[in-house]
């Protein structure tokens, strides 16, 4: 099964990582997936003066469960990754692990979560629901009546949708459609687009850009985005038929065509990224049975007549804890 996690193959949940995973095997998992990113918070904590190895491993543990659980790299974890693991540690282990934060602190420090992140784990695990106008304006739109406009789409979208459908459609409208139109095009102050902006902002949001320099790579849920986008359009113009002086100076032709959301093109390079995973990993399927095989065999005396009130190791190579 190690295998099968260092690779990310599975990704167990959480009740079974906090509980059984030793912690030699989580760092030979930092030393197989993302060695990099890990010798960069070593160096971090070696600039910042942390020198604390036991605060030091048990934080390097954290970000290696949020990895195994969620996949990717350290640069791919997210803020809502550390609360979901934070959940997990109040669920599945004793109160005293709860206030341990150093791991979020490492990497807010090193910029994953991004420049607007708050600086402790703290503040987003008390903060709770934020209003329409608070998910708004943590994006600072310069454009006020579209910042207006925004939160008052938002408040009445609150009675059809739940609370992570509203921050993924705040963060859609707000951060990836107009605060880049801003960016931009100083100055913007209608929808209206023109189909050279129009074309040119749907080709920045296909692609991520990444903050350490490394080449960008492709956006998986942009149909999304633009299916937010396009929603917010066609709301517009569909309420301005009942309410025309509320809605109707901001009604304008939609810059994403239907054919554009569909979710087609998703599945089919989701396909061929699990296709190419697959033929990736198939040149060491073998190896990865022999070790199977191995590990079933080392564990079968182990396993078959254990006496009363003796320890069977989960993993046989390992050495027998002492009593």
């Amino acid at each position: 099964m190690i295998p099968l996690i260092d690779g990310q193959v599975i990704r167990p949940n959480y009740q079974w990582l906090l509980r059984l995973i030793p912690s030699h095997l989580l760092m030979q998992f930092r030393h197989v997936t993302d060695p990099e990113g890990f010798a960069a918070l070593v160096a971090h904590c070696e600039a910042t003066g942390r020198h604390g190895k036991n605060d030091r491993a048990q934080a390097f543990n954290r970000i290696a469960w949020i990895m195994i659980r969620k996949g990717g790299l350290i640069r791919d974890i997210t803020i809502g990754d550390c609360v979901e693991l934070q959940v997990g540690i109040g669920e599945h282990q004793c109160a005293g692990q709860k206030g341990k934060h150093l791991y979020y602190a490492l990497l807010a420090e090193t910029g994953v979560f991004g420049p607007a992140a708050p600086p402790r784990l703290k503040a987003v695990m008390v903060m709770g629901q934020r209003s329409p106008a608070e998910l708004i304006d943590r994006h600072q739109l310069a454009c006020k009546p579209i910042r207006d406009l925004l939160v008052e789409y938002l408040t009445d979208r609150t009675v059809d949708v739940d609370y992570v459908t509203l921050e993924d459609m705040a963060r859609s409208l707000g951060l990836l459609f107009w605060k880049d139109l801003e960016q931009h095009h100083p100055g913007i102050d209608s929808l209206r687009l023109d189909a050279a902006t129009a074309a040119a902002w749907k080709e920045r949001i296909s692609v991520i850009p990444a903050r350490d320099g490394r080449p960008a790579r492709p956006r998986i849920n942009v149909h999304i985005v633009l299916n937010t986008v396009r929603c917010f359009y066609q709301d517009l113009a569909r309420w301005a038929a009942d309410d025309p002086a509320r809605w109707g100076p901001w009604v304008a032709p939609c810059p994403i065509r239907a054919n554009e959301t569909s979710h087609v093109k998703a599945r089919s390079r989701r396909k061929a990224d699990m296709d190419q995973r697959t033929r990736t990993l198939l040149p060491v399927l073998p190896a990865l049975v022999r070790t199977v095989e191995q590990q079933h065999r080392n564990a079968q005396p182990h396993a078959r007549w254990p006496m009363p009130g003796t320890t069977t190791p989960a993993f046989p190579n390992d050495p027998l804890p002492a009593n």
